[in-house]
């Protein structure tokens, strides 16, 4: 189910950030928070995973290197 879209030109910095915006707007608009998310390398950076942590989603997403 899609509940929210944020377009981004291709670089993994852009689209983490929209990630989040996704992640909380859901959060506030709909009352929606998933328990995890499942994403490519691309978004295994130690910002975003950590920033997934503290929102208490189990990232599943290999770490990029």
């Amino acid at each position: 189910m899609i509940v929210d879209v944020e377009a981004t030109p291709a670089h993994t910095y852009d689209e983490v950030a929209a990630t989040r915006k996704m992640l909380t707007r859901a959060r506030q608009r709909l009352g929606l928070k998933p328990d995890r998310l499942a994403a490519d390398t691309a978004y295994g950076t130690g910002k975003f995973l950590d920033w997934l942590v503290r929102q208490r989603i189990a990232p599943h997403i290999r770490v990029w290197d």
